[in-house]
């Protein structure tokens, strides 16, 4: 075997380098697809929260001001995703190239897609009972939500669930209303 070389490709190297079952398979389209719009909509939302905290009113003896942070998170987010947006028209280009096999296209969203709008939805709902339920138990039904959609389900991961839910609620709770002195809805 020469020194500092690669090894010599088997057969399962070069299928999945021809585009085969593999590591080095290109994405389906409709993944490019939502990758992109993902991307869109994160690239306006940043915008829009750039302007947004732009629009806040500047304090008289601090440098920074209260718009200071979120217009920080709002460039890095609008960074991630025209990165996003890159890797999925890259990817898309790659796709684009003909192949030897084609796989019949699935009807309806892939398992990602879903789970990325099962996500969102249960994030707005959270958002949206924080006022009528408070803190407490919007982020109580929240955490045990997602983290039960997410997870394998089994008694034992069920269990592990709620004890992370409850000292995640009760350490931030604290550190909200004892340490900072600002108290939650």
């Amino acid at each position: 075997m020469p020194q500092g070389g690669p090894p010599p490709l088997g057969p399962a190297d070069t299928r999945a380098q021809a585009g085969g079952i593999g590591l080095a398979a290109p994405k389906r389209e409709n993944s490019i697809m939502t990758d992109k719009v993902a991307a869109f909509i994160l690239l306006a939302f940043s915008g829009l929260t750039y302007l947004v905290a732009g629009s806040l009113p500047q304090p008289m003896y601090e440098s920074l001001g209260p718009g200071f942070f979120p217009k920080v998170l709002s460039l890095c987010l609008a960074g991630l995703s025209l990165w996003l947006l890159g890797q999925a028209v890259f990817s898309g280009r790659q796709a684009q190239a003909p192949r030897k096999e084609s796989a019949p296209a699935s009807a309806g969203l892939d398992q990602g897609t879903r789970r990325m709008l099962v996500c969102g939805l249960l994030t707005l709902a959270y958002v949206m009972a924080l006022g009528p339920l408070g803190f407490l138990w919007a982020t109580s039904a929240f955490l045990l939500a997602i983290m039960g959609y997410l997870s394998q389900r089994n008694i034992r991961e069920s269990i592990l669930i709620v004890l992370i839910s409850a000292v995640y609620i009760a350490v931030v709770y604290y550190s909200f209303t004892r340490l900072l002195r600002i108290f939650l809805p």
